[in-house]
């Protein structure tokens, strides 16, 4: 599968993430990237847990981020047909 991209809005205006998949072990990852107001590049990963999709290996996120975890696990799930379970 290759990698999508979702405009969402933020507090400072829409912004494009990029999800690029990995998979590891029989489960699915995503390598994630967006700019913040400022331009700066912010990384991260969303891993399935708990059934749910969350935010990993995020030093650091802004809280703007973390407000959006919701839409951007139901993007992973509408664009790949993923189940939460």
């Amino acid at each position: 599968m290759l990698y999508f991209t979702i405009s969402l809005k933020t507090p400072f205006g829409y912004a494009d993430f990029v999800l690029n998949p990995i998979f590891i072990g029989g489960g699915g990852r995503y390598h994630v990237s967006v700019r913040d107001e400022s331009g700066r590049s912010i990384f991260f990963n969303m891993d399935l847990k708990d059934k749910e999709w969350q935010i990993i290996n995020a030093p650091k996120v802004p809280d703007w981020l973390m407000y959006l975890q919701t839409e951007l696990a139901a993007a992973i799930i509408t664009h790949n047909g993923f189940d939460k379970g």
